[in-house]
């Protein structure tokens, strides 16, 4: 699998077929929405239009496509959400990432909110907007394999799972992370941020890593926790034991049984899997697990 990620506008997607030839067999289409007014709040420079032409030529010319959506915007509506979907699932691409609006500290969203200047959806609305993206995409046939992705059978991101499922990849190029397994621990890379300084720092002779560490075991617990409970398919224990070190029913046994209890968690001896339910509170499922991980 090789992913390029894309905007939709008229340059990038004049260019689609050559990338096609140069090796690239899976197109992420940065649609965000087929409305203009969004667009426009979002800062995208396409319009919903060059959106819609774009993705038509993607699945022409990819044999995999992939789309992104950004729901629960200001003032979008229940009706305006479902309808913006349905006609996202109408193309039949492969794969779907519907991502709901969050506020970033540090981003100008961020400080529109905190200045009073920016109101989004309040938790009941954003409820509704997640509960009709399970509901449109189960019926289309492409039920959610993870929090906010669904796909056709045998059509999820590959490079996706491997974060996910917290294996090893490398990360190449500026501001790249990477994880690494091994024999001593977890090891994180970074990359160099800046694209310039990377590439001097490569053309020296240099690798153009920034950082290179190895992760506390209750780090590598917590991050574990936070990817794999993305997954519907969840954790395994055995897995979980060989990467952490952590048993998960002895470990987490007092929030794991209260969880379970309360419809949050599926514990079932082997595999620890988040509930629908759970999966809207991922942040406070996993916040109530890692506070049992030794310090």
């Amino acid at each position: 699998e090789i992913t390029l990620e894309a905007n939709p506008s008229s340059a990038e997607a004049s260019k689609f077929r050559s990338i096609h030839g140069a090796g690239v067999n899976r197109l992420s289409l940065g649609i965000q929405s087929f409305d203009d007014r969004s667009l426009n709040f979002l800062g995208r420079a396409h319009s919903a239009q060059e959106g819609r032409v774009a993705l038509n030529s993607a699945i022409d010319i990819f044999p995999r496509v992939s789309l992104d959506l950004i729901y629960a915007l200001p003032d979008q509506t229940h009706l305006a959400w479902r309808n913006e979907l349905s006609e996202a699932l109408s193309f039949g691409a492969e794969h779907i990432s519907a991502y709901q609006l969050t506020l970033e500290k540090g981003t100008p969203f961020f400080h529109a909110a905190k200045q009073g200047k920016l109101v989004l959806p309040d938790e009941n609305t954003s409820t509704a907007h997640y509960e009709v993206t399970q509901e449109l995409c189960d019926k289309a046939g492409m039920s959610a394999y993870e929090i906010s992705n669904h796909c056709f059978p045998g059509q999820e991101s590959r490079h996706n799972l491997l974060y996910w499922r917290s294996r090893d990849w490398i990360g190449v190029g500026p501001g790249a992370h990477g994880r690494i397994n091994t024999s001593s621990g977890r090891i994180s890379t970074q990359q160099i941020q800046s694209p310039e300084s990377w590439l001097n720092a490569v053309e020296s002779g240099k690798s153009g890593k920034f950082l290179e560490e190895y992760l506390d075991k209750n780090s590598v617990c917590e991050e574990a926790l936070l990817m794999g409970l993305r997954l519907t398919e969840g954790i395994q224990d055995e897995w979980f034991l060989e990467l952490t070190g952590y048993d998960i029913e002895s470990t987490f046994a007092p929030s794991l049984f209260e969880l379970t209890a309360l419809g949050l968690l599926d514990w079932n001896g082997r595999r620890l899997c988040t509930t629908d339910s759970g999966r809207l509170v991922l942040e406070e499922v996993v916040r109530k697990l890692a506070l049992l991980v030794e310090v």
